[in-house]
């Protein structure tokens, strides 16, 4: 990526330095320049919903930025966690929520559906290597994205790999 004193997005760097003793991550995926402009923020399906935070429509002026042409994938997830020892909150809690159609776990591992969102079910054992629950494997999916990672999980791994997240205008 040619230096032109842009920011570059997650994948973006701001400079952060990992942790003490962390290693730095060479993090290869390539990434687009999306080159400066002005838009229209908010409200495009025009349904006026306040309660969705979209309105009112306002002109949003963004400097030029590089960002990740693809997701992270899983193996890209792999090298962050084997590096840095690091547990997704996923793991920590010991469940998330799993796309119905993709659950791969036992009835009993199943909590209920999620308020709102009734094809989301909350899995027992769910987590970035284990997508569809206890069942399911992330073996063969290695260039696929990473799943079940939360903002902070995908902040820790920005960090580790001298990047950050887009913001919400970006």
């Amino acid at each position: 990526m040619p230096d032109q004193g842009l920011r570059p997005v997650f994948g973006s760097s701001r400079g952060s330095e990992p942790a003490a003793g962390a290693r730095r991550a060479t993090h290869d995926i390539e990434q687009c320049l999306i080159p400066s402009g002005t838009f229209t923020m908010g409200d495009s399906s025009g349904d006026r919903n306040p309660a969705d935070g979209e309105v009112p429509r306002h002109s949003v002026s963004l400097a030029a930025f590089f960002i990740d042409a693809t997701p992270v994938t899983n193996d890209a997830f792999a090298r962050f966690v084997g590096d840095t020892r690091y547990a997704t909150e996923a793991e920590s809690f010991g469940f998330s929520a799993v796309f119905h159609l993709a659950l791969a776990a036992p009835e009993e591992d199943v909590m209920g559906i999620t308020a709102g969102a009734p094809w989301r079910l909350g899995v027992r054992g769910a987590d970035w290597r284990r997508p569809g629950g206890r069942r399911s494997s992330i073996e063969g999916l290695g260039h696929d994205p990473v799943v079940h990672v939360s903002w902070n999980d995908a902040t820790a791994s920005c960090e580790w790999a001298g990047r950050r997240l887009p913001t919400e205008v970006e």
